[in-house]
């Protein structure tokens, strides 16, 4: 049953980091599909680490296209300016860690949704801690990236969302209104943990962790359709 996502969870996760790329330089990408894919990607990384490292406003479009070494004109192929692409990283950003916490998922035995709720929280607060340079730029707006992550190009249902709610049929739980449980619990998530982690204020993020998850629990369970 597990095995449901993996396709999705494929495709999602194909838009990665250069560790993770299905497509490496040197390699025959094959279909013109794969090489617009690779493209965006790379634009999409090089974007990340320029904005995090220099800043949005001290980051020129010359230097995203020479990071990610395709020609200037590619750039307007996907993106309309800079802030473009920084908003389309944010969804690219959240939908890869949600994408990532659903393939951990599938590893455990969890039987009840509100559980597996919990397991992709945790695993979102921790992927934050240990990526600090993407949860500067991301973590203000992850609940807005999420909700954009929901979105496939056609304007459907899709993603992170359409996987949620698949856990919730087989759980065979209802859920009022699940996309503004999502929207509350992730923009949570994203807000609260942001100086937390990056300054330990007004505590550790261990000491947070059970008054936060305590939290999500309550916003899941008002959803929850007896």
């Amino acid at each position: 049953m597990v095995k449901k996502f993996s396709k999705t969870l494929e495709n999602r996760q194909c838009l990665s980091y250069n560790k993770g790329r299905i497509w490496k330089e040197g390699e025959d990408v094959g279909k013109a599909e794969d090489k617009k894919r690779w493209k965006q990607s790379s634009l999409l990384d090089a974007a990340l680490d320029l904005f995090t490292d220099k800043g949005l406003n001290q980051t020129s479009i010359a230097e995203i296209v020479d990071r990610a070494g395709v020609a200037k004109g590619t750039f307007y192929l996907y993106f309309k300016d800079k802030y473009d692409i920084r908003n389309r990283l944010i969804v690219y950003q959240s939908d890869k860690i949600f994408a990532g916490a659903l393939a951990e998922l599938e590893t455990q035995t969890l039987e009840l949704l509100e559980d597996k709720l919990m397991f992709i929280v945790n695993y979102v607060v921790n992927y934050m801690a240990q990526n600090t340079k993407i949860l500067r730029l991301i973590a203000k707006d992850l609940g807005w990236g999420v909700y954009r992550s929901m979105l496939n190009e056609d304007g459907k249902n899709g993603g992170f969302r359409a996987d949620f709610i698949a856990l919730a049929e087989r759980s065979n739980t209802h859920l009022k209104d699940p996309d503004i449980m999502l929207f509350e619990i992730v923009g949570l998530v994203g807000v609260s943990c942001y100086n937390i982690i990056l300054y330990s204020e007004p505590v550790t993020l261990e000491a947070y962790k059970p008054y936060l998850y305590e939290t999500v629990r309550e916003i899941f369970r008002a959803h929850v359709i007896a």
